[in-house]
């Protein structure tokens, strides 16, 4: 497993919700790296943000806040800063949230960036694992990390 792990707003979506694609593995992968902080697991402050209100449709507040409390204490947690934003909006993204998580991600100099996303993150230089891909790995290897 890869040693600086940085997740899209979907996996954090996967690790808070048990209907939602992986959210078994997701689920798994979150309760490893919260109890050891191994591997190196980063995340865009925005989408801990997006996470909180696109959950709102399927989780209660108190739950929404500790979900957010858990992945503040288990993540890293990116800032987004003018030149986060400036090199968001120049990239080949294809949208801004994306230009962010890609440009933390780049910035963080991640090792992988887990993403459902099939359309985004496909030239940066930080390479994209899906989460099915990732999950694979997880289950074939799970001492590591």
């Amino acid at each position: 497993m890869k040693n600086k792990i940085f997740v899209d707003t979907n996996f954090l979506l996967d690790i808070m919700a048990t209907d939602r694609p992986n959210s078994d593995a997701a689920f798994s992968f979150f309760m490893r790296v919260s109890n050891s902080h191994e591997p190196n697991v980063a995340v865009c402050a925005g989408s801990l943000k997006d996470a909180y209100y696109i959950s709102r449709r399927d989780l209660p507040e108190t739950k929404r806040r500790n979900w957010m409390r858990r992945f503040i204490d288990a993540f890293e947690i990116l800032p987004i800063d003018n030149a986060i934003c400036k090199t968001a909006v120049d990239s080949d993204e294809p949208d801004f949230e994306d230009g962010i998580i890609r440009a933390c991600a780049e910035r963080w100099q991640a090792d992988c960036l887990v993403s459902r996303d099939v359309k985004a993150f496909l030239n940066s230089s930080v390479p994209k694992i899906s989460s099915d891909e990732f999950v694979s790995n997880l289950e074939s290897n799970p001492h590591e990390g």
